[in-house]
């Protein structure tokens, strides 16, 4: 997808791998303009590295909603984090206004539905042109069902 003449992150699948669909968020340009650029570290410009997590957390979400395993519940919410799994973050380098494009890759590693509702968890890498900034082992998404509505009652006599 494109805006404004530059490219934009776009979900999508990459293949599959041992059966499974392999989500990809498709290459986004890098706006040396961006706000976080200036805003982030002073005089430090990098992307903060929780924009990278933020992707990887949506990729997931993305992965659940295209799996069907938020069909049938109520205003589906979603749950970052498995709790009892461990997950590692291994940094490598950052994202800086000379890199072109980022991407990021994720290997489903584990997918099902336990007392809690179904959830996935994989493995993700985030990418600054051809270099690897980073690496993910282990993020979990969980869907969750959404609060059930509030009713308001009104005292008009």
């Amino acid at each position: 997808m494109y805006a404004g003449g530059r490219r934009a992150a776009a979900l999508g699948w990459r293949g599959r791998r041992a059966g499974r669909p392999v989500p990809c968020l498709r290459p986004k340009d890098v706006r040396p303009d961006a706000l976080f650029f200036r805003a982030h570290f002073f005089q430090d410009p990098v992307q903060p590295g929780s924009l990278g997590i933020e992707a990887m957390c949506q990729l997931l979400q993305y992965h659940l909603l295209e799996q069907g395993a938020a069909d049938g519940l109520v205003d589906p919410g979603f749950q970052p984090v498995l709790p009892g799994r461990e997950a590692t973050w291994t940094c490598r380098g950052q994202i800086i206004p000379a890199n072109r494009l980022i991407r990021v890759d994720m290997d489903i590693v584990e997918s099902g539905t336990d007392a809690r509702g179904p959830y996935t968890v994989a493995d993700a890498s985030l990418w600054g042109d051809d270099r690897c900034i980073y690496r993910v082992r282990g993020p979990g998404m969980r869907v969750v069902p959404g609060a059930p509505p509030v009713r308001v009652r009104s005292s008009q006599a």
